[in-house]
């Protein structure tokens, strides 16, 4: 029996779900920035896209995880799409960045870590947002720059540069996100734990597979 093409993934039907949340987000969000600048922290444009940016990080690791114990023409299918969605998600979250402070801080960095502080108790945390946002746009540019070596490098790297991108979406999501958002992100990191060490277990065995079949081939 023949594997599944990538066209047939069990993602598919999400992906399309994914893909028009995105695209509205990408239209508020362009839209938002055409208007005046405001103080509007309520502003839903700036809900939207963060929403949109969360998703399209989350199919990305999705695919990822889906993709790890592939045969090697549907993991490098699902690679090609994972690193799609994550270069949207980033753009994505540079769009909602631009949003946040064009709409609800009126471009003032004060303005900003003001709210942060009435939202976090902890102004400073802004500087956090920089650092996510460089970071993602850094592994971005790295991971086309050089596939090979993104996929290559020390698995210490990869757990660092996505440990602290999880964190900083889930304190984003789950720990200060709405009525909407703490739901959704709550479900979607219960089921990214399990996948996580579910995925590595078959990445683990499918390993062990293709080299004992190398060993018997060798042997014949």
């Amino acid at each position: 029996m023949h594997e599944r093409s990538a066209s047939q993934s069990p993602w598919l039907p999400l992906g399309v779900v994914f893909g028009a949340v995105t695209l509205f987000g990408a239209y508020s969000g362009v839209a938002a920035l055409l208007g005046p600048p405001g103080h509007d922290t309520a502003h839903p444009a700036v809900r939207e896209t963060a929403f949109a940016a969360v998703v399209g990080w989350g199919a990305a690791v999705l695919l990822a995880l889906d993709g790890r114990y592939r045969r090697a023409s549907r993991r490098a299918a699902e690679a090609g799409l994972a690193a799609v969605w994550y270069t949207w998600g980033c753009a994505l979250y540079l769009l909602h960045v631009a949003v946040a402070f064009h709409a609800a801080h009126g471009w003032s960095h004060a303005a900003a870590v003001g709210h942060v502080e009435a939202v976090s108790g902890f102004g400073p945390g802004l500087c956090v947002s920089y650092a996510f946002s460089l970071l993602w746009l850094l592994d971005v540019v790295a991971l086309w720059w050089s596939p090979a070596r993104y996929r290559d490098r020390p698995r210490w790297v990869q757990a660092a540069v996505h440990g602290f991108m999880a964190f900083v979406v889930f304190n984003a999501t789950v720990v200060y996100g709405g009525e909407t958002a703490r739901p959704l992100g709550l479900i979607f990191f219960l089921v990214l734990v399990p996948l996580e060490w579910f995925s590595g277990e078959r990445a683990e065995a499918a390993r062990r597979k293709r080299d004992e079949g190398m060993g018997v081939a060798k042997a014949t």
